[in-house]
């Protein structure tokens, strides 16, 4: 029977580091963004975006949960929408960390018939990333300038100003 160290690495899936970068550096920047637009809401909007943070934070907490077969579902002290999403986020990056390099990418045996740990967590990346663009459209209807303020000004001095 074939081992799972034994299987080769799957090329749909990036390197343990890039998912780590992507979660820790990019998604925590734009939630930063996200969060600090939240706070200056009014209670009605406040309403709304905080079923997006929830989503987010789903996603996010599922992202230490991926390699393991069973979920233990939201383990936050918090429902607060900005705390959870904050904690599921740290969480999240503390388990990228902790992935051993070696292993991962590596495709599960034929004669278990399922996914990888690392496809799901890569799966989850991807899910939080969308969910929290889906976020920062919503909060472009408060803040018109969200996704400019979110770009480098090395990368802002780039973009041709038309005018």
């Amino acid at each position: 029977m074939e081992t799972a160290d034994s299987t080769e690495s799957m090329r749909h899936v990036p390197p343990a580091a890039e998912l780590l970068r992507r979660v820790d550096e990019i998604y925590r920047k734009r939630l930063d963004a996200a969060l600090a637009i939240y706070e200056t809401a009014s209670e009605d909007q406040r309403k709304k975006l905080a079923a997006r943070l929830i989503a987010v934070a789903r996603w996010l907490e599922r992202i230490p949960e991926s390699p393991r077969e069973n979920r233990a579902g939201h383990r936050g002290e918090s429902n607060d929408p900005p705390t959870r999403t904050r904690a599921a986020l740290q969480i999240a990056v503390e388990a990228l960390h902790r992935i051993d390099t070696d292993r991962f990418g590596h495709r599960a045996p034929f004669h278990r018939f399922e996914q990888s740990g690392a496809e799901r967590l890569y799966e989850a990346v991807l899910a939080a990333g969308y969910s929290l663009s889906i976020l920062l459209d919503e909060m472009q209807k408060i803040d018109p300038d969200v996704w400019w303020k979110l770009l480098d000004s090395s990368a802002r001095d780039q973009i041709p100003m038309v005018g």
